[in-house]
């Protein structure tokens, strides 16, 4: 029966009953039930945040049950009329040359058949900021933010309209040092029943490629590059600063900063525990599940498409995909055997609602633990990805005007000390 509805003229007549059912059922229900605070998944919530996300557990469902998604097409250019009045500019990233392939990912990408294509993307500009050709290189030490966007690997876009633009645009707002971000549509993976297509390492690859774009084609400074992402794109924001510091190649150094929003860093579920944020957070975060369902099953389809034809169990020990699993494997450089050895000065941002929390919260343990100077963002009653939606007062603000002084800080004292050493 599921399979009826991924087709027309079924999808549609779904989608009319599901709104209607939203509408005209669910949402005055939920405007008496929640009226009184004690309903509410959170006691601190107001009734419009509340409102806001039980409609977003219901809506979330959809591009995994109908296959519906914002995927674009990515050998098509962007006219740069569309995006005069969103203050952004199209680009073209080049692929992958093959020398900058190398390592386990290489390894991974024979095995997928997986090769680089050029992919698009956008800069994203401070509001007040005008595109000059200037732009087509770094200003003289200019900062920049390297963003991936969420979506499960499934859905979502570079696009600047886009809500996941909404991170990119908040810490320009607020950043004194920043002027533009570049925000990358890489390939989105699909599964079974939606064909296969763009698996592991696939977006990693995009990602990489981006970086070699800023670094030896737009003349970024390494130090000056910012990597980020939130929830899917916060994996990818790890994995790829991940292959950067291992891979050790002369002409791409490490960036000065990582920035993972919400990031999704155990596929595994390792820590999968009856008292886990998994389990307490089912009811307050903004992906609903069907009753007596395992929380397993929120990263199913995404997990399944995202890895192809790799065992599941691969999952457990690929420090690509689950980063803070208790079971992965160490990467074995020159005797140093710390997962995260190498990586820059990080921020990391989570909400105390979402059902991944307790994973990020190992993650940021455990890049502590290795060295790595880490910097973390919790709010108690925060859903997942809370940074894009514009109703997610005031942890929102709070969390965009604290991310972007870390920024400043940050690049300020690199150019202090860079000063000193001069």
């Amino acid at each position: 029966m599921a399979s009826l509805f991924l087709r027309q003229p079924f999808k549609a007549a779904y989608l009319l009953g599901f709104f209607t059912v939203l509408v005209f059922i669910r949402l005055p229900y939920w405007l008496v039930y929640y009226s009184w605070r004690s309903n509410r998944p959170r006691k601190s919530w107001t009734l419009h945040r509340t409102i806001n996300v039980q409609i977003l557990r219901k809506v979330t469902r959809l591009p995994f049950q109908l296959g519906i998604t914002d995927k674009r097409d990515l050998s098509l250019e962007v006219p740069q009329k569309k995006l005069e009045s969103l203050n952004a500019r199209f680009v073209w990233i080049p692929e992958l040359e093959k020398r900058d392939l190398v390592g386990m990912v290489a390894e991974y990408a024979a095995r997928a058949a997986v090769k680089s294509i050029a992919i698009p993307a956008y800069w994203i500009l401070k509001e007040g900021t005008k595109w000059s050709p200037a732009y087509e290189k770094a200003q003289e030490d200019e900062k920049v933010i390297l963003y991936f966007h969420g979506g499960g690997f499934l859905t979502g876009t570079a696009y600047p309209s886009h809500p996941t633009a909404s991170l990119s645009k908040g810490l320009l707002k607020y950043s004194t040092s920043l002027s533009r971000v570049l925000s990358v549509d890489y390939r989105l993976s699909s599964g079974p029943p939606f064909g296969s297509e763009n698996p592991f390492p696939s977006a990693v690859i995009d990602a990489v490629a981006a970086y070699r774009y800023l670094v030896c084609e737009a003349g970024f400074l390494p130090q000056n590059i910012t990597v980020a992402g939130d929830s899917a794109g916060g994996n990818l924001a790890l994995a790829s600063v991940r292959y950067i510091v291992e891979s050790r190649l002369p002409h791409l150094p490490p960036p000065g900063g990582l920035i993972a929003s919400s990031p999704w860093t155990d596929m595994s579920y390792s820590h999968l525990e009856t008292n886990s944020s998994h389990f307490l957070n089912s009811g307050s975060d903004i992906f609903d599940l069907p009753p007596n369902t395992h929380p397993l099953a929120v990263g199913e389809n995404a997990i399944n498409a995202y890895i192809g034809e790799m065992d599941r169990g691969e999952t457990k020990y690929n420090r690509y995909l689950s980063p803070a699993s208790k079971f992965v494997i160490l990467p074995d450089v020159d005797g140093d055997n710390k997962l995260f050895s190498g990586f820059p000065r990080s921020y990391i941002i989570g909400g105390g609602a979402e059902h991944l929390f307790d994973d990020i919260v190992v993650l940021a343990e455990k890049m502590k633990d290795d060295g790595v100077d880490t910097t973390t963002d919790f709010p108690p009653d925060a859903v997942h990805d809370y940074p894009i939606f514009d109703w997610h007062e005031p942890e929102r603000t709070e969390s965009f005007i604290k991310c972007a002084a870390w920024l400043d800080e940050r690049w300020a004292t690199v150019a202090i000390a860079e000063q000193a050493r001069g």
